[in-house]
Order: structure tokens, then sequence, then C-alpha cells
């Protein structure tokens, strides 16, 4: 795979059901019967030959029991099962910093993390403990942020950036402060990870923003800037933040690692996969089991 090319998988590591009511903000003018909607959560992990990168690490298993949420497989174990090496010098990208997306972030003491300004500025700031917004955070894991900033293990940005050659974060704001989109190149055409600057399909195709907002015309001009993405660029395709069929019109295979909570998308990448566990086994192991010691 060439260095400016990468394959995504898509972990769904929890779910829960809501009212439409409890998604879409002012729903009452969709004119739409009140009916329970599947929201899962995701993370995803890019790579190829050369590097990993994180986008986003869901939330602490704990803290989704807490709030109601059905978990599927923790999201560090789903990491490491995918051959993620929490100790490693990982590169995490923040789209935004509610629970659900920078859980965890303190299993990774020697990971970059990559995420807007204006969004750390916000949560770290006064206004985030008001109530409306209190209550998609959590306090410890935005300390933790905060902490690997002191640190010098934090990029902050203030526009569009390309984080590698291949890798283009941007900025569009809307559901947060400083809500970025991740748009990958891949084998298989451009690929963006809208993360929750769009949670549903429906609120591309219809204009129904989701609930929680920070700038209503913000989030609308996102959807505008998708739009134009996809028709400017010749096969791209959307990853959605929570929508269940967030794959459903995106080729994609179970990721053999991991296949009840993981596909992969972006190549040949059944192909991809064995030859990469190939080497694993070549490079670890004898034929034994026994590990090789250079």
């Amino acid at each position: 795979m060439q260095s400016n090319r990468y394959e995504i998988t898509v972990v769904r590591y929890a779910t829960t059901t809501l009212l439409r009511s409890r998604l879409f903000l002012n729903d009452f003018l969709n004119e739409v019967a009140d009916e329970s909607r599947g929201l899962d959560y995701y993370f995803w992990i890019v790579r190829n030959d050369e590097r990993t990168i994180l986008i986003d690490t869901g939330f602490a298993a704990e803290v989704g029991a807490r709030r109601g949420r059905e978990v599927l497989i923790d999201p560090l174990d789903a990491m490491q099962a995918l051959g993620v090496d929490l100790d490693a010098e990982l590169d995490i990208v923040v789209t935004h910093m509610h629970y659900d997306h920078i859980g965890n972030v303190d299993a990774f003491p020697r990971s970059h993390i990559t995420l807007a300004r204006s969004e750390f500025d916000f949560w770290t700031g006064p206004i985030a403990g008001r109530s409306q917004f209190a209550h998609l955070r959590e306090t410890t894991e935005v300390h933790a942020i905060a902490r690997a900033h002191d640190d010098g293990r934090v990029s902050l940005i203030d526009g569009d950036t390309d984080l590698y050659p291949g890798i283009r974060l941007l900025l569009v704001g809307g559901h947060t402060p400083g809500q970025l989109m991740v748009l990958v190149e891949s084998e298989s055409g451009p690929i963006l990870v809208t993360s929750d600057a769009v949670h549903y399909e429906e609120e591309l195709s219809l204009g129904r923003p989701f609930i929680y907002m920070d700038h209503l015309s913000a989030s609308y001009a996102a959807y505008d800037r998708i739009s134009e993405i996809t028709a400017e660029t010749s096969g791209a395709r959307i990853l959605l933040g929570h929508d269940p069929a967030a794959l459903a019109q995106i080729p994609h295979a179970a990721h053999p690692l991991l296949p009840d909570h993981a596909s992969v998308i972006g190549g040949n990448v059944l192909d991809d996969i064995e030859g990469r566990e190939a080497r694993m086994i070549d490079g670890g192991r004898h034929d034994n089991g026994e590990e090789k010691h250079e």
C-alpha cells in the first residue's frame, strides 16, 4: 500500500436506542412520529505499512455502562485485538471532546493528540461547565487531554490541516466549537469520516440537525461542505458518526481478527490483512510458537 493511501477499520463498540425526540433538534418541526431509533458508537483506525492513526478513542466502558449504553466490546480490548499497541507513539485525532470520543485517552501515555484549538479552549474553559454542555463531557477525560497538552503531546490546529500525505483534517464546527472531519485517501478512493459533524444520513439528506448543537448555522454549513466534497471528489464515500447504517452503501469486509465488531474499507482489505498477519507471525514467533530473540 502506498505511503499516502490507507485502510480504515470501523469499530462498532456500543449501541443504544432512543426516541427521535431525543436525537433530532426540534423534531416536532419534522412532523414525523416519535419512534425509536438505534444509535451506534464507533471509533476508527486508519493505517498503512508506515503508521497507525486513531480517530477518537470511544468511551470508557464503565462510563458507557453508567450512562445506560450497551457496551458491545470495551474499546481498549477491541484496539488490542486489532493489533494497536497502547504503549506505542501513536497519533490520535480527537474530532471533538464529548465523552464518547475521548474516553480512554489516558491509556495511551506516549500518544500524540491532534485537535482543534477552539475545541480545546472551549472544553477547558468556563462555559463547558454549563448544564447544556456539561452532561456531554467527563471531567477526568478533559483533564487527561489537558495533562497531555502540558506534557507537549497535543497539537492544536486552527483550520484545515494535512496531518500526513493522504490524511486531511477539516475544521467545520457546528456540533461542537471545534468539530473535525477527516478526509482519508484509500486504495478505493477518498473516504470522509464525518464523526459527529453528521450523526445520521437524515441530517444530510433532509437537513435535520442532531439535538446537541453548539452552532446551528455552522452545522448546516458543514452539511453543505460535505455535499461539495462528494460532488467535487470522484468516488468519495462518507462514514457517518452514529448511524447504524453507516456502512450500508460502502464496500467493506468483516475484519478477520474481530469480525463481530469491526469492518475494513479501502483497497484489497482482505489481502492486506492476511499479508500483515503473516508478517506478524513470521516476524515474531518460530513455528513451535516460541518467540524469536535476536
